[in-house]
């Protein structure tokens, strides 16, 4: 089954940090990776909360911060710990969209993680 994504993705995956309340009201903060990322949204590996899906989200990245409701969480059965799909609640700001040109390697792949993360709310 092929899927049509609306978005272009970054595969590759940057360390990030995230905070909010478990599924027991406490508050957390750990640092996990990001890959799969688009302008709206990204994939959460290495959570060790308690979190559940509709939960929101600070994620942090290069000392900017934005807000993420969780789409979809599960146990990746694996080193990855738990898995997450999240989705940006801000509106786009100041994005940089991406040419017509695949991005491709780590260089761009960073460089197209970080212009999106520039738009983001300090």
């Amino acid at each position: 089954m092929v899927e049509h994504r609306q978005e272009q993705r970054v595969q590759r995956g940057f360390l990030v940090q995230v905070s909010g309340r478990d599924s027991e009201g406490n508050a957390f903060a750990e640092n996990v990776i990001a890959s799969n990322i688009s302008r709206s949204g990204a994939l959460l590996s290495g959570l060790s909360g308690k979190i559940r899906s509709e939960d929101l989200l600070w994620v942090e990245y290069q000392q900017r911060k934005a807000r993420f409701r969780i789409v979809w969480v599960r146990d990746s059965q694996s080193g990855l710990k738990t898995q997450a799909a999240i989705q940006r609640l801000e509106p786009e700001i100041g994005v940089c969209q991406m040419t017509g040109e695949r991005q491709k390697g780590m260089a761009e792949g960073f460089q197209t993680f970080a212009t999106m993360v520039s738009g983001w709310a300090k």
